[in-house]
This record gives structure tokens, C-alpha cells and sequence, in this order.
């Protein structure tokens, strides 16, 4: 766990993360949670806005989000993100993983 100011960095994963870097958690198959501050706006509009096509709507919990890929990192490492606001806060989910996969894990972190 990591935090920035008001923004709090959350990794998942089978091993102990030897860094705070989430490239390598994504290369060891976790994934990483950013929760900060929102004013609850649409997520899923200002995104699809800023790049168009890449990125999907998906529901999460009791709200809109988006399903994106990001570009390869120098890593060749390409992930899925799910980006979502709820309770005041933003939230983004990335990592590794299958489109479908990522959208599973985002919403049963959004039911607890």
C-alpha cells in the first residue's frame, strides 16, 4: 500500500511487491487499486472523451465506468484499466488481465 497525498495505491498480488513500482505487480500477475478524491462526475463521458473508442462502458457496482488498454510499456506489458467514481471516490483498477477478468474484479471490489 502506497500513499500519495490523497491518493492511496493498493497492490494485489500472490507475492510481497519488492518495489512501489506496478509494472513489476502486473509482470507477477496482481494488480493495482488507485482510490483518491472525486467529485463523483461521469467517469465513463470525460474518458470516452479524452480516447474515444478505446474505451468501454461497463457497470460497476451502482455505477458507470469504463473498461480501457492502456499502450505497451516499454515492458511489452499492456494493461486493462477500469475506471469508476462511487462514495466520493475515484477509482482504477489495472492490471494484466483479460478484459473480462478486470471488469469481474473491479465489481466485487465495488460490492464490498
Amino acid at each position: 500500500m502506497l500513499r500519495v497525498g490523497d491518493t492511496l495505491i493498493v497492490y494485489y498480488g500472490s507475492e510481497p511487491l519488492k518495489d512501489m513500482n506496478p509494472r513489476y505487480a502486473f509482470s507477477d500477475g496482481g494488480v493495482a487499486l488507485t482510490v483518491s478524491p472525486s467529485d463523483n462526475s461521469n467517469v465513463q463521458s470525460g474518458i470516452s472523451a479524452m480516447i474515444g473508442d478505446r474505451a468501454i462502458k461497463v457497470q460497476v457496482g451502482g455505477s458507470d465506468g469504463v473498461l480501457t488498454w492502456a499502450d505497451p510499456g516499454e515492458d511489452g506489458l499492456r494493461p486493462h484499466h477500469v475506471i469508476w467514481t462511487e462514495y466520493g471516490q475515484s477509482f482504477d483498477l489495472a492490471g494484466v488481465r483479460g478484459s473480462a477478468e478486470i471488469v469481474t474484479v473491479a465489481r466485487s471490489l465495488a460490492c464490498r
